[in-house]
Protein backbone atom coordinates (compact mmCIF):
# COMPACT_ATOMS: atom_id res chain seq x y z
CA UNK A 1 0.00 0.00 0.00
CA UNK A 2 0.91 2.79 -1.29
CA UNK A 3 1.73 5.78 1.81
CA UNK A 4 -0.57 8.53 2.41
CA UNK A 5 1.64 10.91 4.37
CA UNK A 6 5.33 11.87 4.74
CA UNK A 7 6.34 13.07 7.62
CA UNK A 8 9.82 14.83 8.63
CA UNK A 9 10.93 15.63 11.90
CA UNK A 10 13.79 17.56 13.77
CA UNK A 11 14.35 18.15 17.39
CA UNK A 12 17.45 19.86 19.06
CA UNK A 13 18.69 20.05 22.49
CA UNK A 14 19.84 23.62 23.66
CA UNK A 15 20.52 25.25 27.16
CA UNK A 16 18.09 22.68 28.85
CA UNK A 17 15.21 22.64 26.84
CA UNK A 18 14.45 20.49 23.53
CA UNK A 19 12.88 21.78 20.61
CA UNK A 20 10.99 19.88 17.94
CA UNK A 21 9.63 20.26 15.22
CA UNK A 22 7.24 18.32 12.84
CA UNK A 23 6.02 18.59 9.51
CA UNK A 24 3.18 15.99 8.03
CA UNK A 25 2.98 16.45 4.11
CA UNK A 26 0.08 14.33 2.09
CA UNK A 27 -0.11 13.10 -1.28
CA UNK A 28 -0.69 15.89 -4.37
CA UNK A 29 -3.29 13.20 -5.63
CA UNK A 30 -5.04 12.47 -2.41
CA UNK A 31 -8.67 11.27 -3.21
CA UNK A 32 -10.30 12.33 0.12
CA UNK A 33 -9.39 14.41 2.43
CA UNK A 34 -7.84 13.01 5.57
CA UNK A 35 -10.04 13.74 8.78
CA UNK A 36 -9.60 13.01 12.49
CA UNK A 37 -5.96 11.92 12.45
CA UNK A 38 -3.74 12.16 15.40
CA UNK A 39 0.42 13.04 15.38
CA UNK A 40 1.85 10.94 18.30
CA UNK A 41 5.30 11.87 19.28
CA UNK A 42 7.49 10.75 21.94
CA UNK A 43 11.06 10.70 22.93
CA UNK A 44 13.05 7.31 24.30
CA UNK A 45 16.24 6.21 25.01
CA UNK A 46 17.71 4.19 21.94
CA UNK A 47 18.72 1.88 24.74
CA UNK A 48 17.85 1.53 28.42
CA UNK A 49 19.92 -0.95 30.87
CA UNK A 50 17.68 -3.45 33.48
CA UNK A 51 18.41 -6.31 35.46
CA UNK A 52 17.03 -9.27 33.70
CA UNK A 53 15.71 -12.29 35.42
CA UNK A 54 19.15 -13.99 36.17
CA UNK A 55 20.02 -10.75 37.59
CA UNK A 56 22.14 -10.00 35.27
CA UNK A 57 22.16 -6.58 32.47
CA UNK A 58 20.34 -6.34 29.55
CA UNK A 59 18.45 -3.07 28.32
CA UNK A 60 15.71 -2.05 26.07
CA UNK A 61 14.02 1.08 24.26
CA UNK A 62 12.15 3.08 26.91
CA UNK A 63 9.60 5.73 26.18
CA UNK A 64 10.70 8.99 28.56
CA UNK A 65 8.20 11.46 27.48
CA UNK A 66 5.36 11.99 24.65
CA UNK A 67 4.29 15.04 23.45
CA UNK A 68 2.25 17.49 24.13
CA UNK A 69 0.68 14.39 26.12
CA UNK A 70 -0.34 10.51 25.57
CA UNK A 71 -3.26 11.85 23.67
CA UNK A 72 -1.41 13.18 20.79
CA UNK A 73 -2.14 15.98 18.58
CA UNK A 74 -5.83 15.93 16.16
CA UNK A 75 -5.43 17.37 12.92
CA UNK A 76 -7.04 16.98 9.38
CA UNK A 77 -5.08 16.95 6.28
CA UNK A 78 -6.20 18.20 2.67
CA UNK A 79 -3.88 16.94 -0.36
CA UNK A 80 -1.21 18.20 -1.41
CA UNK A 81 -0.96 20.02 2.48
CA UNK A 82 1.81 20.70 4.86
CA UNK A 83 1.12 20.63 8.54
CA UNK A 84 3.62 21.74 11.08
CA UNK A 85 3.72 20.86 14.80
CA UNK A 86 5.94 22.43 17.54
CA UNK A 87 6.68 21.61 20.61
CA UNK A 88 9.05 22.24 23.55
CA UNK A 89 9.78 20.90 27.23
CA UNK A 90 12.66 21.80 29.59
CA UNK A 91 15.22 18.48 30.02
CA UNK A 92 14.80 18.39 33.96
CA UNK A 93 11.30 17.56 34.08
CA UNK A 94 12.03 14.75 31.44
CA UNK A 95 13.41 11.21 32.39
CA UNK A 96 13.61 9.32 35.85
CA UNK A 97 17.40 9.50 35.75
CA UNK A 98 20.53 11.10 34.38
CA UNK A 99 19.80 11.19 30.74
CA UNK A 100 22.71 11.28 28.10
CA UNK A 101 21.58 13.48 25.09
CA UNK A 102 23.79 11.51 22.65
CA UNK A 103 21.34 8.18 23.53
CA UNK A 104 18.09 10.28 22.67
CA UNK A 105 15.57 10.02 19.79
CA UNK A 106 12.51 11.03 18.63
CA UNK A 107 9.54 8.39 17.34
CA UNK A 108 6.54 10.58 15.24
CA UNK A 109 3.37 8.59 13.79
CA UNK A 110 0.16 9.44 12.59
CA UNK A 111 -3.15 7.14 13.34
CA UNK A 112 -6.34 7.64 11.61
CA UNK A 113 -9.63 7.23 13.62
CA UNK A 114 -9.45 3.47 13.69
CA UNK A 115 -5.93 3.59 15.13
CA UNK A 116 -4.28 2.09 12.32
CA UNK A 117 -0.77 3.71 11.83
CA UNK A 118 -0.19 5.49 8.04
CA UNK A 119 3.68 6.89 8.77
CA UNK A 120 6.27 6.66 11.37
CA UNK A 121 9.63 8.37 11.50
CA UNK A 122 12.39 8.58 13.34
CA UNK A 123 14.76 10.69 14.18
CA UNK A 124 17.89 10.97 16.15
CA UNK A 125 18.31 14.54 18.21
CA UNK A 126 20.97 17.14 17.05
CA UNK A 127 23.01 18.57 20.05
CA UNK A 128 23.14 22.36 19.55
CA UNK A 129 27.24 22.60 19.60
CA UNK A 130 29.62 20.73 18.34
CA UNK A 131 30.85 17.78 20.50
CA UNK A 132 34.63 16.22 20.21
CA UNK A 133 35.55 13.23 21.22
CA UNK A 134 38.46 10.69 21.48
CA UNK A 135 38.58 7.88 19.32
CA UNK A 136 41.83 6.26 20.18
CA UNK A 137 45.28 6.82 20.98
CA UNK A 138 48.44 5.18 20.03
CA UNK A 139 52.13 5.29 21.60
CA UNK A 140 55.24 4.92 20.09
CA UNK A 141 58.79 4.55 21.44
CA UNK A 142 60.58 3.19 18.49
CA UNK A 143 63.11 6.42 18.18
CA UNK A 144 63.04 7.51 22.28
CA UNK A 145 62.44 4.07 23.74
CA UNK A 146 62.78 0.51 23.43
CA UNK A 147 60.62 0.14 21.07
CA UNK A 148 57.61 -2.21 22.69
CA UNK A 149 54.70 0.62 22.25
CA UNK A 150 55.07 0.74 25.94
CA UNK A 151 56.00 4.65 27.60
CA UNK A 152 58.08 3.63 30.61
CA UNK A 153 60.74 5.54 33.22
CA UNK A 154 63.27 7.44 30.71
CA UNK A 155 61.62 7.03 27.37
CA UNK A 156 60.83 10.24 24.76
CA UNK A 157 57.81 8.97 23.25
CA UNK A 158 55.26 10.21 20.38
CA UNK A 159 51.76 10.32 21.48
CA UNK A 160 48.93 10.55 18.81
CA UNK A 161 45.22 11.23 19.53
CA UNK A 162 42.24 10.25 16.86
CA UNK A 163 39.37 12.83 17.33
CA UNK A 164 35.60 12.74 16.18
CA UNK A 165 33.48 15.28 15.27
CA UNK A 166 30.04 13.85 16.70
CA UNK A 167 27.92 12.88 13.49
CA UNK A 168 25.07 15.11 14.93
CA UNK A 169 27.35 17.95 15.46
CA UNK A 170 28.35 20.87 13.18
CA UNK A 171 31.56 21.57 11.15
CA UNK A 172 34.58 22.91 12.87
CA UNK A 173 37.35 25.06 11.21
CA UNK A 174 40.54 26.10 11.85
CA UNK A 175 40.65 23.44 14.39
CA UNK A 176 43.96 24.21 17.39
CA UNK A 177 44.31 21.65 19.48
CA UNK A 178 46.86 21.39 22.72
CA UNK A 179 47.30 18.80 25.21
CA UNK A 180 48.44 19.24 29.31
CA UNK A 181 49.15 17.00 32.07
CA UNK A 182 49.93 18.01 35.81
CA UNK A 183 51.63 14.72 35.76
CA UNK A 184 55.46 15.91 37.56
CA UNK A 185 57.03 12.81 36.08
CA UNK A 186 55.79 13.76 32.44
CA UNK A 187 57.54 16.46 30.84
CA UNK A 188 55.91 17.52 26.97
CA UNK A 189 58.26 18.45 24.45
CA UNK A 190 55.43 18.82 21.68
CA UNK A 191 51.98 19.55 22.65
CA UNK A 192 49.67 21.12 19.82
CA UNK A 193 48.96 20.38 15.94
CA UNK A 194 46.28 21.91 14.16
CA UNK A 195 43.27 20.58 11.27
CA UNK A 196 41.98 22.80 8.71
CA UNK A 197 38.24 21.15 9.52
CA UNK A 198 36.75 19.03 10.56
CA UNK A 199 33.34 17.56 9.16
CA UNK A 200 30.28 15.99 11.14
CA UNK A 201 30.70 12.30 11.69
CA UNK A 202 34.92 12.83 10.38
CA UNK A 203 38.03 11.91 12.58
CA UNK A 204 41.21 13.05 12.45
CA UNK A 205 45.13 12.00 14.08
CA UNK A 206 47.98 13.91 14.26
CA UNK A 207 50.31 11.17 13.37
CA UNK A 208 52.08 13.43 10.79
CA UNK A 209 52.85 16.18 14.18
CA UNK A 210 52.04 13.46 17.55
CA UNK A 211 52.60 15.05 20.70
CA UNK A 212 55.90 14.38 22.08
CA UNK A 213 56.80 13.79 25.90
CA UNK A 214 59.43 12.43 28.32
CA UNK A 215 59.20 10.34 31.50
CA UNK A 216 61.41 10.98 34.31
CA UNK A 217 64.54 8.27 35.14
CA UNK A 218 62.65 7.39 38.09
CA UNK A 219 58.92 6.57 37.58
CA UNK A 220 56.17 4.14 39.32
CA UNK A 221 53.69 2.56 37.02
CA UNK A 222 50.33 4.14 37.22
CA UNK A 223 47.98 5.67 34.67
CA UNK A 224 49.15 8.98 32.93
CA UNK A 225 45.78 11.75 33.05
CA UNK A 226 45.89 14.18 29.80
CA UNK A 227 43.64 16.57 28.87
CA UNK A 228 42.95 17.76 25.05
CA UNK A 229 41.43 21.16 24.41
CA UNK A 230 40.21 22.20 21.37
CA UNK A 231 39.74 25.72 20.13
CA UNK A 232 37.86 26.40 16.77
CA UNK A 233 35.98 28.34 14.64
CA UNK A 234 38.48 31.11 15.18
CA UNK A 235 37.21 30.99 18.80
CA UNK A 236 33.87 30.43 18.76
CA UNK A 237 34.32 26.52 19.78
CA UNK A 238 36.34 25.41 22.76
CA UNK A 239 35.92 22.13 24.16
CA UNK A 240 38.21 19.56 26.33
CA UNK A 241 38.17 16.13 27.14
CA UNK A 242 40.40 14.14 29.57
CA UNK A 243 41.47 10.40 28.96
CA UNK A 244 44.55 8.38 30.74
CA UNK A 245 47.12 6.70 29.47
CA UNK A 246 48.74 3.38 32.04
CA UNK A 247 52.74 4.26 31.59
CA UNK A 248 54.88 1.37 32.52
CA UNK A 249 54.08 -2.25 33.17
CA UNK A 250 51.73 -2.90 35.97
CA UNK A 251 51.23 -5.85 38.19
CA UNK A 252 47.94 -7.62 36.54
CA UNK A 253 46.65 -7.90 33.38
CA UNK A 254 42.51 -8.04 32.99
CA UNK A 255 41.25 -10.34 29.72
CA UNK A 256 37.50 -9.75 29.09
CA UNK A 257 36.78 -12.74 27.33
CA UNK A 258 32.80 -11.51 27.72
CA UNK A 259 32.94 -10.67 23.46
CA UNK A 260 31.24 -7.68 23.75
CA UNK A 261 28.35 -9.54 26.24
CA UNK A 262 26.73 -6.95 27.51
CA UNK A 263 26.56 -8.52 31.86
CA UNK A 264 30.24 -8.21 31.45
CA UNK A 265 31.79 -5.71 33.91
CA UNK A 266 35.44 -3.07 34.03
CA UNK A 267 36.56 -5.77 36.36
CA UNK A 268 40.11 -3.42 35.33
CA UNK A 269 38.19 -0.52 37.63
CA UNK A 270 38.76 -2.42 40.63
CA UNK A 271 42.68 -2.15 39.70
CA UNK A 272 43.20 1.27 40.95
CA UNK A 273 46.60 1.16 42.51
CA UNK A 274 44.82 1.44 46.30
CA UNK A 275 44.14 -1.93 47.73
CA UNK A 276 45.07 -3.32 44.33
CA UNK A 277 47.68 -2.44 42.24
CA UNK A 278 47.04 -1.21 38.84
CA UNK A 279 46.44 -3.98 35.97
CA UNK A 280 45.81 -2.99 31.97
CA UNK A 281 42.91 -4.91 30.50
CA UNK A 282 42.70 -6.56 27.15
CA UNK A 283 39.06 -6.88 25.52
CA UNK A 284 39.07 -10.37 23.16
CA UNK A 285 35.73 -8.93 21.45
CA UNK A 286 38.10 -6.15 20.08
CA UNK A 287 41.72 -6.84 20.55
CA UNK A 288 41.38 -10.85 19.49
CA UNK A 289 43.46 -13.45 21.21
CA UNK A 290 45.89 -12.35 23.48
CA UNK A 291 49.34 -12.20 21.86
CA UNK A 292 51.78 -14.81 22.82
CA UNK A 293 54.35 -12.52 24.08
CA UNK A 294 52.37 -10.31 26.54
CA UNK A 295 51.60 -12.58 29.71
CA UNK A 296 55.67 -11.89 30.40
CA UNK A 297 55.00 -8.24 31.36
CA UNK A 298 52.54 -9.17 34.02
CA UNK A 299 52.83 -10.77 37.66
CA UNK A 300 49.38 -11.86 37.25
CA UNK A 301 46.51 -12.69 34.92
CA UNK A 302 42.88 -12.20 35.38
CA UNK A 303 40.78 -14.12 32.69
CA UNK A 304 36.85 -13.41 33.01
CA UNK A 305 33.99 -14.19 30.38
CA UNK A 306 30.64 -13.35 32.54
CA UNK A 307 27.64 -15.37 31.50
CA UNK A 308 29.51 -16.18 27.72
CA UNK A 309 29.28 -20.06 26.38
CA UNK A 310 31.51 -19.59 23.10
CA UNK A 311 35.01 -18.64 21.97
CA UNK A 312 36.09 -18.08 26.01
CA UNK A 313 40.05 -19.48 25.39
CA UNK A 314 41.91 -20.17 22.08
CA UNK A 315 44.13 -23.40 22.37
CA UNK A 316 47.24 -21.07 21.54
CA UNK A 317 46.32 -18.61 24.75
CA UNK A 318 45.59 -22.02 26.86
CA UNK A 319 49.44 -22.92 25.96
CA UNK A 320 50.82 -19.48 26.44
CA UNK A 321 49.44 -19.11 30.26
CA UNK A 322 50.88 -22.71 30.96
CA UNK A 323 53.76 -21.28 29.61
CA UNK A 324 53.39 -17.70 32.13
CA UNK A 325 52.85 -20.19 34.96
CA UNK A 326 55.90 -22.23 34.30
CA UNK A 327 57.72 -18.95 34.76
CA UNK A 328 56.56 -17.85 37.77
CA UNK A 329 53.21 -16.48 36.87
CA UNK A 330 49.92 -16.10 38.76
CA UNK A 331 46.47 -17.11 37.41
CA UNK A 332 42.83 -16.33 38.09
CA UNK A 333 39.71 -17.77 36.19
CA UNK A 334 36.22 -16.35 36.38
CA UNK A 335 34.48 -18.50 33.70
CA UNK A 336 31.40 -21.03 34.52
CA UNK A 337 31.50 -22.22 31.12
CA UNK A 338 34.90 -22.91 30.87
CA UNK A 339 35.06 -25.19 33.58
CA UNK A 340 31.55 -27.16 32.47
CA UNK A 341 33.12 -27.26 28.66
CA UNK A 342 36.78 -28.30 29.84
CA UNK A 343 36.85 -31.31 31.70
CA UNK A 344 40.19 -32.40 29.87
CA UNK A 345 41.73 -29.08 29.57
CA UNK A 346 45.10 -29.72 30.99
CA UNK A 347 45.15 -25.67 32.19
CA UNK A 348 42.80 -26.63 34.24
CA UNK A 349 43.06 -30.21 35.41
CA UNK A 350 46.75 -30.08 35.77
CA UNK A 351 47.89 -26.44 36.39
CA UNK A 352 45.11 -25.06 38.18
CA UNK A 353 44.17 -28.30 39.92
CA UNK A 354 40.61 -28.32 39.14
CA UNK A 355 37.67 -30.70 37.59
CA UNK A 356 33.70 -29.87 37.36
CA UNK A 357 31.78 -31.69 39.22
CA UNK A 358 28.19 -31.13 39.37
CA UNK A 359 25.47 -27.74 39.44
CA UNK A 360 23.94 -25.90 41.72
CA UNK A 361 20.91 -23.29 42.39
CA UNK A 362 22.71 -21.36 45.22
CA UNK A 363 23.70 -18.08 45.19
CA UNK A 364 25.53 -17.62 48.66
CA UNK A 365 29.14 -17.94 48.58
CA UNK A 366 31.16 -18.06 51.59
CA UNK A 367 34.73 -18.75 53.24
CA UNK A 368 35.83 -20.83 55.99
CA UNK A 369 35.99 -18.65 59.14
CA UNK A 370 39.44 -20.09 59.81
CA UNK A 371 41.02 -19.02 56.24
CA UNK A 372 43.21 -16.26 56.48
CA UNK A 373 42.36 -15.28 53.43
CA UNK A 374 39.00 -16.25 52.54
CA UNK A 375 37.29 -16.38 55.70
CA UNK A 376 36.12 -13.36 55.71
CA UNK A 377 34.36 -13.41 52.17
CA UNK A 378 30.38 -13.44 52.29
CA UNK A 379 28.62 -12.29 48.46
CA UNK A 380 25.51 -13.28 47.17
CA UNK A 381 24.91 -14.11 43.32
CA UNK A 382 22.29 -12.21 41.18
CA UNK A 383 20.28 -14.87 39.18
CA UNK A 384 18.07 -17.61 40.25
CA UNK A 385 16.34 -20.88 39.78
CA UNK A 386 17.24 -23.40 36.11
CA UNK A 387 18.15 -20.95 34.50
CA UNK A 388 21.14 -19.81 36.58
CA UNK A 389 22.32 -23.29 37.80
CA UNK A 390 26.08 -22.40 38.41
CA UNK A 391 28.94 -25.51 38.02
CA UNK A 392 30.24 -27.06 41.37
CA UNK A 393 33.97 -27.70 41.54
CA UNK A 394 36.60 -30.25 42.55
CA UNK A 395 39.72 -29.86 43.73
CA UNK A 396 42.72 -31.94 42.48
CA UNK A 397 45.79 -32.64 43.65
CA UNK A 398 47.68 -29.97 45.10
CA UNK A 399 44.23 -28.43 44.81
CA UNK A 400 42.88 -26.70 47.94
CA UNK A 401 38.92 -25.79 48.35
CA UNK A 402 38.74 -21.73 49.33
CA UNK A 403 35.07 -21.10 48.82
CA UNK A 404 31.66 -22.72 48.92
CA UNK A 405 28.16 -22.50 47.98
CA UNK A 406 25.48 -21.92 51.04
CA UNK A 407 26.98 -22.72 54.62
CA UNK A 408 27.41 -26.76 54.21
CA UNK A 409 30.91 -26.37 52.55
CA UNK A 410 29.93 -29.61 50.45
CA UNK A 411 29.61 -27.63 47.28
CA UNK A 412 32.90 -26.04 46.19
CA UNK A 413 32.80 -22.57 44.17
CA UNK A 414 36.20 -21.79 44.02
CA UNK A 415 39.75 -23.85 44.17
CA UNK A 416 43.16 -22.58 44.82
CA UNK A 417 46.14 -24.01 43.34
CA UNK A 418 49.51 -24.11 44.17
CA UNK A 419 53.30 -25.54 42.57
CA UNK A 420 56.08 -24.76 43.41
CA UNK A 421 56.38 -21.48 42.10
CA UNK A 422 53.10 -20.67 41.19
CA UNK A 423 49.92 -19.99 42.26
CA UNK A 424 46.43 -20.01 40.78
CA UNK A 425 42.35 -19.45 41.62
CA UNK A 426 39.43 -20.81 39.67
CA UNK A 427 36.11 -19.53 40.18
CA UNK A 428 33.21 -21.59 38.98
CA UNK A 429 30.58 -18.39 39.05
CA UNK A 430 31.02 -15.49 37.58
CA UNK A 431 32.39 -12.31 38.36
CA UNK A 432 30.17 -10.13 37.14
CA UNK A 433 27.30 -11.57 38.95
CA UNK A 434 28.81 -10.83 42.46
CA UNK A 435 26.43 -7.85 44.54
CA UNK A 436 27.88 -4.25 43.46
CA UNK A 437 26.21 -1.70 45.67
CA UNK A 438 26.65 1.89 46.78
CA UNK A 439 26.81 0.82 50.16
CA UNK A 440 29.17 -2.01 49.16
CA UNK A 441 30.98 -4.03 47.20
CA UNK A 442 31.70 -7.58 47.56
CA UNK A 443 33.36 -8.12 44.71
CA UNK A 444 36.43 -5.53 45.49
CA UNK A 445 36.42 -7.45 48.84
CA UNK A 446 37.05 -10.95 46.83
CA UNK A 447 39.35 -9.67 44.81
CA UNK A 448 41.55 -8.19 47.46
CA UNK A 449 41.57 -11.23 48.98
CA UNK A 450 42.35 -13.18 46.24
CA UNK A 451 45.50 -10.61 44.99
CA UNK A 452 46.41 -11.14 48.75
CA UNK A 453 46.61 -15.08 47.99
CA UNK A 454 47.99 -14.33 44.98
CA UNK A 455 51.26 -12.02 45.88
CA UNK A 456 51.92 -14.26 48.60
CA UNK A 457 55.90 -15.09 48.68
CA UNK A 458 55.97 -18.47 47.14
CA UNK A 459 59.43 -19.20 48.94
CA UNK A 460 61.36 -18.28 51.78
CA UNK A 461 63.85 -16.10 51.10
CA UNK A 462 67.56 -17.54 51.25
CA UNK A 463 68.52 -16.20 54.78
CA UNK A 464 71.84 -18.30 55.31
CA UNK A 465 73.39 -15.47 53.52
CA UNK A 466 71.95 -12.32 55.10
CA UNK A 467 74.29 -11.07 57.59
CA UNK A 468 71.37 -10.88 60.91
CA UNK A 469 69.95 -14.78 59.75
CA UNK A 470 66.78 -13.13 59.51
CA UNK A 471 64.80 -11.03 56.73
CA UNK A 472 61.15 -9.42 56.44
CA UNK A 473 59.28 -9.86 53.43
CA UNK A 474 57.00 -7.83 51.50
CA UNK A 475 54.05 -6.80 53.42
CA UNK A 476 50.16 -7.69 52.02
CA UNK A 477 47.82 -6.45 51.13
CA UNK A 478 50.21 -3.22 50.71
CA UNK A 479 48.21 -0.71 50.47
CA UNK A 480 45.71 -1.79 52.87
CA UNK A 481 42.71 -0.81 54.44
CA UNK A 482 42.67 -2.31 57.85
CA UNK A 483 44.94 -5.06 58.49
CA UNK A 484 48.02 -6.17 56.66
CA UNK A 485 50.53 -9.14 57.43
CA UNK A 486 54.32 -8.43 57.50
CA UNK A 487 55.77 -12.21 57.10
CA UNK A 488 59.55 -12.47 58.29
CA UNK A 489 62.35 -15.51 57.93
CA UNK A 490 65.11 -16.60 59.96
CA UNK A 491 67.34 -19.58 59.93
CA UNK A 492 67.92 -19.08 63.52
CA UNK A 493 65.63 -18.94 66.53
CA UNK A 494 65.11 -15.31 67.88
CA UNK A 495 63.29 -13.34 70.27
CA UNK A 496 61.36 -10.44 68.23
CA UNK A 497 59.99 -6.99 69.17
CA UNK A 498 57.40 -5.78 66.77
CA UNK A 499 56.70 -1.55 66.60
CA UNK A 500 54.91 0.58 64.38
CA UNK A 501 56.44 4.35 63.69
CA UNK A 502 54.18 7.16 61.68
CA UNK A 503 56.24 9.19 59.29
CA UNK A 504 56.99 11.82 61.84
CA UNK A 505 59.24 9.46 63.88
CA UNK A 506 56.35 8.88 66.46
CA UNK A 507 56.04 5.47 68.35
CA UNK A 508 52.20 4.22 67.20
CA UNK A 509 52.44 0.31 68.69
CA UNK A 510 55.31 -1.72 70.86
CA UNK A 511 54.50 -5.67 70.85
CA UNK A 512 57.06 -8.12 72.98
CA UNK A 513 56.32 -11.09 70.32
CA UNK A 514 58.38 -13.40 72.26
CA UNK A 515 60.34 -16.41 70.50
CA UNK A 516 60.41 -17.64 67.24
CA UNK A 517 62.02 -20.84 65.81
CA UNK A 518 63.76 -20.95 62.80
CA UNK A 519 61.34 -20.71 59.83
CA UNK A 520 58.62 -17.91 58.18
CA UNK A 521 56.34 -16.19 60.57
CA UNK A 522 54.03 -13.90 60.40
CA UNK A 523 53.30 -10.57 62.24
CA UNK A 524 49.71 -8.91 61.89
CA UNK A 525 48.73 -4.89 62.24
CA UNK A 526 45.09 -4.33 63.20
CA UNK A 527 45.10 -0.26 62.13
CA UNK A 528 41.62 0.06 63.30
CA UNK A 529 41.25 3.88 64.42
CA UNK A 530 44.48 4.74 62.89
CA UNK A 531 45.22 7.67 60.72
CA UNK A 532 45.70 7.11 56.99
CA UNK A 533 49.87 7.77 56.14
CA UNK A 534 53.02 5.87 55.83
CA UNK A 535 54.07 4.07 58.44
CA UNK A 536 57.40 2.11 59.23
CA UNK A 537 57.09 -1.23 60.79
CA UNK A 538 60.07 -2.52 62.62
CA UNK A 539 61.15 -6.11 63.78
CA UNK A 540 63.82 -5.94 66.31
CA UNK A 541 65.55 -8.79 67.35
CA UNK A 542 68.45 -9.74 69.62
CA UNK A 543 70.70 -9.92 66.21
CA UNK A 544 69.53 -6.67 64.75
CA UNK A 545 66.59 -4.55 62.99
CA UNK A 546 64.38 -4.45 59.81
CA UNK A 547 62.22 -2.22 58.40
CA UNK A 548 59.46 -2.30 56.13
CA UNK A 549 57.22 0.84 54.97
CA UNK A 550 53.08 0.19 54.59
CA UNK A 551 50.79 2.33 53.60
CA UNK A 552 47.22 2.62 55.36
CA UNK A 553 44.11 3.92 53.26
CA UNK A 554 40.99 5.08 54.37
Amino acid sequence: MEALLDIEVFGIIEDGEINIDISVTSEDELENNLENLTLHVALKEIYHNFEHRNGLEHHYNPMLIMFPDGEGSAFDITEGETVDFEFSENMEDVGWHDLDNDNLALVAFVQDENDDILQAAEFRLVLAAPMISLSGWTISDESGGDGDLRAEAGETVDLTVTIMNHPLSQMLENLNITITTVDPAIELLENSFELASLDPGASADNSDSPFRLTIAEIFETHPVEFMVSVNANDGEYEGSFGFSVMFGWPDVLTVDASNGNRNAVEIVDHFDGDALPYADRWDRAVQGSVSDDLFANYKAVLWHSADEEMNIMSSGEEESLMEFLDEGGALMISSPKLITGGQDRELLNDYMSVRHNSRTEEREVSGDDEDVYFGDIEIILAGEGEFMRLPTLTAEENGTDVLYYAAENDEVAAVAGVADNYRTLFFAFPFEAVAVDEEYDDLSDLLVSSWNWLSFPMSVPDVDNIPYGFTLGKAYPNPFNSVTVIPFYTNVSIHAEFSIYDSSGRLVLLQDKGQFGAGRHNLFWDAIGITAGTYYAIVKTDRGSVVSKVTLLK
